[in-house]
Order: C-alpha cells, then structure tokens, then sequence
C-alpha cells in the first residue's frame, strides 16, 4: 500500500503539456498552483507558500482585484451596517466606486503598489475632481483596502503609503459665496427668469439645488415651506425621492416677504404655461420643464450661468472668478447671514446640517480682515 502524502504536503510533477515542472498545495481549502524550469524551482516555491502560510501573511484569493474589493466593501461594510443611509449618499458612494474603478479597478490588489495608486489619483484629479471630492475618492480607497487586509484578501494595504498630489491636497477656496452686493444684483435680475425663484430659494434659505428642484406647491403654506423630498439622478435621469441627504435636512422655514411675492408671480406664469402645453407631467411641482417635468442638473446649472454671465455676478476661486454654481448659492447664503451676525445654530437649522458642516464646508468669509477687536471698547468693558 502506498504511503499517504502528509496533508498540506502537496505534490510536484511534469506538465507534458507545457514542458514545465506543476506543484500543487491545498492550504485552508484553497488550492495553490505553481510552475518552474525545474523541480527544486517549484518546490521552493511550495515551501514560500508553506512559510507565508504559517506566519499569516498568505492571503486567501491572490487575483482578487481592487474593484472586486471596493464593491464589495461598500456593499459589506457601508451599506449592510448603514440600512437607513440615503438614496443620495448610496449614489454617491456608487459614484466614487466606479470613478476608482475605471482607474486602478482591474488591476490584482496583492501587486498593487503605492506608485500605482497615486497615478490612478491623478487620472482622476485631471477630469477634473475638486479637493473635496479627491479625499472622498482617496477615503474609500484606503478604507476598503484595509478592510481588505483584515479578510485576509490582500497583505498589504499600498494606500497608506500614498498620497494626493500637492496641488489637490493644498487647493483651497479663498471664497464661494457671493457679496452682499452681488447677492442684491442677482435677486433683482432673477425676478423675470422663469426659474428665478429657484435659485431664489438657495440664496434666501440655502437650500440644496435637489431640495429646491423637488419643491411641491402643496408644501408651500402661505410664508411657510416643508422641505421633505429631493431629486436625485439614476443612471443620468432625474427623479423625485421621499427621502433627503440626512434626517437633519427635513426641516419647516419661514420664507421672506419678497420671496413669498416671486412664488406667486412664477404660479401666475406656470398656470398659463401649463394651458398651452400639450401635456404637463407632475402638476404640483413648483419648478419644472416646459412640459412639467423634473428638472435636471445640466439645465439648473445652464439657467443659474445665463444669468450671471448676463449681469456679470461671479465669484473667486484659485483659478480665476467665474459664474457661481447652484450649490454656491446655498454657501453664500451661510456666508451672508454669518456676516450679518445671524447665530451659526439658526443657520444651521435653517440649511438642514450641524454646525460643524456649516463651518467646516459652508461659511466663508466675505470681509478682508476681522474687525471684532478694533469695534470692541476693551477699557470699558474692564470698568
């Protein structure tokens, strides 16, 4: 009777075939193969595999590939601990997986190496991507890849070592908000728009371009606005969701006088659009195509820089001023009433985010120096 081979002992033969030496090993029910010149080539291959295997460094699928990983960190470990997260918040981990993916998805993450990583950063900053959006893309990275090496899918994690180019991790907005006079010109200039009363809504009550984009007029009552859905886009198209970016964001505002005035002149001019269109898709939506469908973000974008460009109201940024963006209209409105001395908590309240977001992301300054101690009397306020 032949002796039995030693579990884990493995075997090593000749692939006619191929004309090469075949070791095979089987350690923690997964299959290993490897091939050399020679016999005494393989089994030392054999033996590696034996060592990495006893000091723990041997991973379980050696061709998984950094997409496979980040697809099934975000599904493992962002969304099956995180239920109640957000249609928005899942498009947009969604959006930053399939970014990463298109630059460094198809490549084996036991050989990827910190240079690798930083190219595919900068692949990815030349579309280009903000700062912001940059550390997103470089947060999940790093954080599905140590996930990773916890599963034992990958030894090694090359992000750690990586880094963002210097000129994304030092870009920086001196500003992104409009200055009061700006913000004055541009409401005078959107009472005739068709939508103005849209991009009203960000600068007056900083609401998200998606909150104001879903508005419906049974949420308006009188100066008073629930804000309770948003649009969101799905696979490019826009639609109406009963659920917003987090639950902070449901909120009730009072709306000022002139707004309360523009929402009636644009109901006016909506009803008589509505009588001559052949057909009007959602009849309570407050800001809608010419045949009363969702807006979407190329056509509030497109709108919001016509009339910018048309009153020449811009806003600064390292590369240049430009035209503000819908987003920016709700960072100035945080920026202006911070500037007016509105308590950051009411502002806060009023976007629908911490006060922390707010200054962390929102308010910026619109005055070139600080003038709290020269306006304060300190020999006063010492008697």
């Amino acid at each position: 009777m032949p002796k039995r081979r030693d579990r884990g002992s493995g075997s090593i033969y000749f692939d006619k075939s191929r004309g090469k030496w075949k070791g095979e090993l089987t350690l923690d029910g997964h299959p290993y193969v490897k091939r050399g010149d020679t016999r005494a080539q393989v089994a030392d291959k054999l033996n590696e595999l034996r060592r990495q295997h006893a000091a723990g460094e041997l991973v379980e699928n050696p061709k998984i590939t950094v997409g496979e990983i980040l697809r099934n960190y975000v599904e493992r470990e962002i969304y099956a601990k995180r239920p109640s997260m957000s249609a928005t918040t899942r498009d947009r981990y969604r959006w930053v997986v399939d970014g990463l993916d298109e630059v460094i998805g198809k490549r084996h993450a036991t050989k990827v190496t910190a240079r690798q990583v930083e190219a595919a950063l900068d692949a990815l900053a030349a579309r280009p991507l903000g700062r912001d959006a940059m550390r997103r893309h470089f947060d999940v990275l790093n954080n599905a890849l140590d996930w990773a090496v916890g599963r034992r899918e990958i030894t090694f994690n090359p992000a750690k070592h990586a880094g963002l180019g210097p000129g994304i991790a030092a870009e920086q907005f001196d500003r992104r908000s409009l200055t009061p006079d700006d913000a004055r010109r541009l409401l005078v200039a959107l009472d005739d728009e068709r939508n103005g009363p849209l991009f009203a809504m960000m600068l007056l009550l900083g609401l998200r371009p998606g909150e104001a984009t879903a508005i419906a007029w049974s949420a308006i009552d009188g100066h008073r606005l629930t804000i309770s859905r948003a649009v969101r886009h799905s696979h490019g198209r826009p639609e109406i969701v009963e659920q917003l970016k987090t639950t902070r964001s449901a909120r009730v505002v009072d709306m000022p006088d002139d707004l309360v005035a523009m929402l009636d002149r644009h109901r006016v001019r909506q009803a008589a659009e509505r009588l001559a269109a052949a057909t009007w898709v959602h009849a309570d939506l407050v800001f809608a195509t010419p045949r009363g469908g969702v807006l979407d973000n190329k056509q509030v974008n497109a709108e919001l820089r016509a009339v910018c460009e048309r009153t020449a109201i811009e806003v600064d940024t390292p590369k240049g001023r430009r035209p503000p963006t819908p987003y920016e209209l709700r960072h100035s409105c945080a920026s202006l009433l911070a500037d007016r001395g509105t308590p950051l908590t009411e502002i806060a309240d009023l976007l629908g985010t911490s006060v922390r977001m707010l200054e962390r992301h929102y308010r910026h300054l619109l005055r070139p120096s600080v003038a709290a101690a020269r306006d304060h009397d300190w020999r006063q306020a010492a008697n």
